[in-house]
């Protein structure tokens, strides 16, 4: 245990990723009308369950309208169990409203599950530019929602 104490912060905030409860910082009221301001940042909070908040840290892409995120059962290698075992997906099944944290701001949103091949596309090319991620390993069907406003 003392190891893995002392390995975390050489870690860097990625390397761990720990689930935990309602997600703190100021709320932004209103719509967003443009999730441009997203792109330099690299990880997301995301809170799910509002009666009983649980919350976790992914990736997301935006398309200045529109913000994404998706299950790491997109990739073909996690994709075992539905969603990639992720049990963030079932909590959003039950219940769509989430919030995410972009640094210190918190959006008040409903995740819409994508099927739409045009936007799904779209997505997995917003992964290739700013994470790297090749394109054609998606499984199909990929676990990609689309954050809109409630």
């Amino acid at each position: 245990h003392l190891l893995l104490t002392l390995l975390m912060p050489a870690c860097g905030p990625s390397f761990f990723v720990v689930p935990g409860g309602e997600l703190r910082g100021t709320v932004v009221p209103g719509t967003v009308e443009d999730w441009g301001f997203t792109d330099t940042v690299k990880r997301f909070q995301l809170e799910t369950r509002p009666d009983d908040p649980y919350s976790v840290h992914l990736n997301g892409v935006s398309s200045s309208k529109a913000f994404y995120i998706a299950s790491q059962g997109w990739r073909k290698e996690f994709t075992k169990a539905g969603g990639g075992g992720a049990r963030w997906v079932g909590y959003i099944d039950a219940d769509p409203r989430v919030r995410l944290r972009v640094v210190k701001s918190l959006y008040e949103l409903r995740a819409i599950r994508v099927h739409d091949e045009a936007e799904l596309s779209l997505v997995r090319q917003l992964n290739h530019t700013k994470y790297g991620t090749d394109p054609n390993a998606w499984e199909e069907p990929p676990w990609v929602y689309r954050l809109d406003p409630r």
